[in-house]
């Protein structure tokens, strides 16, 4: 009897909406809330900080403390004024440690559908539950981790809260999301700036030096999109360093790259943060350009409960100190908080579909045709062992939707495949169960966190990119007696693949018995797209001349498609057609940098073109290039030298 195997590959939980099917999503949102301009914003924050106290303007600008209050950080009230607490609440997938909220799409799942109308959709209804729980500054979005600046990014613990490992991409992530959050009045906090790249020990260990051309690299494409086109209201610096500064203390790229006007500055016109901890004392950090410490206990807000000043800090500064209060105050008149908390829409239901990517399809044994029996086996089907994931959601038993971590969040419920999988070491029993059945899914998952917890031995980062608990036995053990077996991987990000390889893959998502049957079971297409690349960022691949396994970009479709350099696209189905810009070898650049996507949704027969919009900023550095027209980073359909 002749035997299929068959590998599915899910990244975390589904991403909102089926493309070409946001209409009815888009139409249950209210008004868009209309921001005021920056110079509106400044002229009344000015009024108000010109009636404050000093003690006053501390307390605006500083945490209360960890835990000392409802949300993730807080601020404390001006009464005299009727200026009440800022809450400023995790995170990027919603509202975290409350009740009777959604928990939203991970940031690498939506990424993996390249539709930018879906990322701003889910950031959009993220922004109305924040303001129905009355947070004034959502801890969110994230970019990063993008694996490409330190020796190990694959298992970088919190990469799943970011887009994706390509700073293109995650800028547009990050911009759709802020548009979204601040369409609903949120304040957004672009995280983490910059450097992030991975959580173990981040406090303790020499992080990276960054040089200036990688900076300007990502900064140009994240930072850029994210502050001067999406109108970012926060920025929170990281722990590590650039050229030897810690970020929460850099003058250099606090005042002049990221406040700045000349020479390249970003012109940020909103309040910059510490990330939690990040300053032990508030001093040089508000000298270099912070305008808010959190969550306080440790910097300025100890001092500031006597009225001591810091030694050559805020305090002693009163221009600074100023500056400080007004920049936050800004940002709050900015998104009319000063108008009240108000939302009126509620969203629920979100489909998985759109985040699938099928990876290998041999003999076209997807979509699954005339089963009458199937075998589900592994942990990772199942459900959630009850009171098992804690704050943080560190559990790693049952169906994978998220990461653990400050940036994860509290499910009411969790749709899993099967509530009675088998477990993933009773192999005896599987190869029993698996015989004779027409086809068999095995579970198995990858996951990460931050350093909230230790999670199977695993802290935060992921001590590899194997699957746990030995999943690679579990899937040879089943494909020795099923005919035709399907194994599905939940991951936070890359995992190694050479165990499976002849195996099909495929993504899924969070409402996994949605995502998995409509993929597998019916003739919804895949979307033809992948997060991340197995291993490290594609660029590295180029850079050292290696043939990955799968490129980054890469995904099959139940659909053909055909490529012409006009771009027209005849398919049945969503391609999406990405652009690559090679530069001159005289640069130094990258082999291949993506620098636009469009994603088309086509009826059978129908042909669309393409149009990608190239800035200044993606050609900034140089003087010509070539443009290249994919279907993923290495698989180039049509291409066409431009000269600027």
């Amino acid at each position: 009897m002749a035997r299929t195997l068959v590998l599915t590959l899910s990244v975390l939980y589904p991403a909102a909406v089926v493309a070409g099917e946001h209409d009815h999503i888009a139409a249950q949102f209210g008004q868009k809330v209309i921001p005021r301009t920056w110079d509106q914003s400044y002229i009344l924050a000015k009024t108000f900080v010109d009636q404050l106290t000093t003690a006053e303007k501390v307390v605006l600008t500083t945490g209360t403390g960890i835990s000392l209050g409802l949300c993730s950080g807080n601020t404390d009230d001006i009464p005299r004024l009727g200026f009440w607490e800022l809450c400023l609440q995790d995170g990027p997938v919603g509202g975290r440690g409350t009740d009777k909220v959604s928990v939203f799409p991970a940031g690498v799942t939506v990424g993996a559908t390249w539709d930018r109308e879906l990322m701003y959709l889910r950031s959009r209804a993220m922004g109305v539950e924040n303001r129905l729980k009355g947070v004034n500054v959502a801890l969110a979005p994230v970019a990063g981790a993008l694996g490409r600046l330190m020796s190990a990014p694959a298992v970088a613990g919190r990469g799943w809260e970011g887009f994706g490992p390509d700073p293109y991409l995650a800028g547009v992530g990050n911009a759709e999301s802020i548009k979204g959050l601040q369409d609903e009045g949120v304040i957004t906090c672009a995280k983490h700036w910059i450097g992030s790249e991975r959580g173990y020990r981040f406090a303790l260990e020499n992080p990276p030096n960054l040089d200036r051309p990688i900076f300007q690299s990502i900064s140009s494409q994240i930072d850029g999109r994210a502050l001067q086109e999406a109108g970012d209201g926060r920025v929170r610096c990281s722990y590590q360093r650039v050229n030897g500064e810690y970020t929460c203390e850099s003058t250099d790229l606090l005042r002049n790259h990221l406040k700045g006007n000349t020479a390249g500055g970003l012109g940020f016109r909103g309040f910059t943060m510490t990330d939690w901890l990040a300053a032990a004392d508030a001093g040089e950090p508000s000298t270099a350009g912070i305008d808010m410490i959190m969550p306080g206990d440790l910097g300025l807000a100890g001092k500031a409960t006597a009225l001591k000043p810091a030694s050559d800090g805020a305090l002693q500064n009163g221009t600074r100190l100023d500056e400080m209060a007004t920049r936050v105050i800004a940002s709050w008149h900015k998104m009319q908080q000063d108008e009240g908390l108000i939302s009126n829409i509620s969203f629920s239901t979100w489909n998985a579909d759109d985040t699938a990517t099928l990876l290998k399809n041999v003999n076209n044994a997807l979509p699954l045709k005339n089963v009458t029996s199937m075998g589900v086996f592994g942990n990772g089907a199942g459900p959630i062992p009850a009171d098992s994931c804690g704050t943080f959601q560190s559990c790693s038993r049952g169906t994978l939707a998220l990461g653990w971590g400050s940036g994860s969040g509290n499910f009411d419920y969790l749709v899993d495949v099967i509530e009675s999988a088998l477990g993933d070491y009773a192999y005896a029993e599987m190869r029993q169960k698996a015989a004779g059945k027409d086809v068999c899914l095995a579970f198995i998952n990858s996951l990460s966190g931050e350093n909230t917890n230790a999670v199977e031995g695993n802290f935060d980062d992921r001590n590899n990119t194997t699957a746990w608990r030995d999943g690679d036995t579990l899937i040879s053990n089943i494909a020795s007696t099923c005919k035709n077996t399907i194994a599905v991987i939940h991951s936070v990000g890359p995992i190694l693949m050479e165990p499976r390889i002849d195996h099909r893959t495929l993504r899924l998502g969070r409402r996994n018995t949605a995502a998995g049957y409509s993929t597998l079971g019916r003739a919804y297409s895949p979307s033809r797209s992948f997060r991340g690349g197995p291993l490290l960022n594609y660029k590295w691949f180029d850079a050292k001349g290696v043939t990955p396994r799968f490129e980054f970009g890469f995904g099959l479709s139940y659909a053909a498609f055909s490529y012409a350099t006009t771009l027209s696209i005849p398919s049945p189905k969503s391609p999406v057609t990405q652009l690559y810009i090679t530069l001159p070898s005289s640069t130094n650049s990258p082999v291949r940098q993506l620098r636009e996507f469009v994603k088309l949704s086509l009826n059978p027969g129908e042909s669309k073109v393409a149009t990608f919009r190239v800035t200044k900023r993606d050609i900034s550095y140089w003087d010509t290039g070539r443009g290249v027209a994919c279907a993923s980073s290495r698989d180039s359909k049509a291409t066409r030298s431009v000269s600027f």
